[in-house]
């Protein structure tokens, strides 16, 4: 019955709003829900009564938020148990692609490290406590990493702007076992940046 989505705005017909919002999915009309980010959205992704947001904010109703929080789908208040840290050189992490599936969250944008464990680029959290989980492909290059993330099967795909994974070349597109982040041959190489994926 809503339809949530983030981006990077300050009023939505002229209520104003931070970088996410909800409107009815029958008329448009702008509901209550709202959350308020610091920084652009750039991903959002359902799982269990959870709204995951992902982008370059810091804080997030209030709270400070590594470029992830988990909010309620009914208030858009954040979700305390959820409590993603992440690092990123001297940078502020940012976080560019979201996918939830099967009690797992994969988070894909420029970080190096997650809940104190080492993952560049793309990485596994528990989607109730942001605990990672055992996967890290190792992604570097670019300025965004993993933009755009699909799963098929046991297959994680990842799109973007990197220029390596697992220490061997890969050019903006890649293949990873969904369960260990084991690179896989496929290596279609395009010239440009990948911004969206689909199966």
């Amino acid at each position: 019955t809503q339809v949530l989505f983030g981006g990077e705005f300050y009023s939505l017909g002229g209520a104003p709003r931070s970088n996410l919002a909800a409107v009815s999915a029958r008329t448009g009309e702008l509901l209550p829900w709202g959350a308020n980010a610091s920084n652009p959205v750039y991903a959002l992704a359902y799982g269990t009564n959870q709204v995951f947001a992902g982008g370059t904010f810091t804080n997030v109703n209030g709270t400070d938020a590594a470029g992830l929080v988990a909010l309620d789908p009914t208030t858009g208040a954040s979700l305390a148990d959820f409590a993603f840290t992440a690092t990123n050189d001297s940078y502020n992490p940012a976080i560019y692609s979201l996918l939830y599936t099967d009690g797992k969250l994969y988070l894909g944008g420029q970080f190096s490290s997650v809940g104190g464990s080492t993952a560049r680029g793309l990485a596994a959290v528990n989607p109730i406590l942001a605990v990672p989980l055992t996967f890290a492909p190792n992604v570097r290059g670019g300025s965004k990493g993993p933009a755009a993330l699909a799963l098929g099967g046991d297959t994680l795909y990842l799109g973007g702007d990197f220029t390596q994974v697992g220490g061997v070349s890969r050019y903006r597109l890649a293949a990873v076992n969904a369960s260990d982040g084991t690179l896989l041959d496929w290596n279609p190489a395009p010239n440009r940046d990948v911004k969206s994926l689909s199966l």
